[in-house]
């Protein structure tokens, strides 16, 4: 049951919404953002946040889960790799959560995480979110000029979360394959393009980042029309694999 409480931080009283099982869309997208792309802080006062240059996202978790809190411009982050164009944003969930972020398998360090205690009524926001946050839709045109490639993967360092994740989506009848991809790092690849449509049609009631959810509109207005026997209707409607269900203990 989700419920707002108020806390003590440094002599001042403020609020955060905390929850022990998932009960709407918003905190299913929230559990799934955050097992893919959000941080655990081991420090004295161990604590959870997250980062994106989406600030929209970050504002819409801090509205709704802990608006006392402060949402950082921490600026652009560049590496060897990759030159940031765009400022990135941050926000430091509240000690009074990491309960709540417990009982769903992700307060502790990436390459520890599993998927815990997710329904099946909640799999697409959840699903969303963990596609906003670690992974990366792609239209390829082809040579042939037949429709274009629709592709979708996600990157993670727990092995194990990845296969969880492939389990679901064997329950939507995509496909996949798990690799590693580099050290200590692992990738989901869903690479067929048919299978993909319905089911990323279906998640984009969910998904909330513009760039993504842009383009693939885009596509499936030009290349998809969705039909009443579409496999994935009917998949939705059978139970779920059961995920690991087992609480997760915190990192030590």
């Amino acid at each position: 049951m989700e419920r707002v409480i108020e806390y003590t931080d440094k002599g001042s009283k403020k609020h955060c919404r905390v929850f022990d099982k998932i009960e709407n869309n918003f905190t299913a997208y929230l559990i799934g953002y955050m097992a893919c792309d959000g941080g655990y802080i081991n420090s004295k006062y161990p604590f959870m946040m997250v980062s994106s240059t989406e600030e929209h996202i970050i504002n819409h978790f801090n509205n709704r889960y802990c608006p006392d809190r402060v949402v950082y411009n921490v600026g652009k982050k560049s590496s060897k790799k990759v030159t940031a164009r765009n400022n990135v944003f941050e926000l430091r969930f509240p000690a009074k959560m990491n309960h709540s972020f417990n009982k769903f398998g992700i307060f502790k360090y990436k390459k520890d995480r599993r998927i815990v205690g997710i329904k099946q009524d909640f799999l697409l926001p959840y699903l969303a979110g963990c596609i906003d946050a670690d992974g990366f839709i792609t239209v390829t045109n082809r040579k042939d000029c037949r429709t274009p490639r629709l592709r979708f993967f996600i990157t993670h360092e727990s092995e194990l979360f990845l296969s969880d994740l492939q389990s679901i989506f064997e329950r939507f009848n995509v496909p996949t394959t798990l690799r590693q991809h580099g050290d200590n790092v692992w990738r989901l690849q869903a690479q067929n393009t048919e299978k993909n449509k319905p089911f990323l049609d279906s998640l984009t009631p969910y998904l909330k980042n513009v760039k993504k959810n842009t383009m693939l509109n885009n596509y499936l207005v030009k290349y998809y029309e969705p039909q009443a026997s579409d496999e994935l209707l009917e998949s939705e409607n059978q139970s779920a694999a059961k995920p690991h269900d087992e609480e997760g203990s915190e990192t030590k």
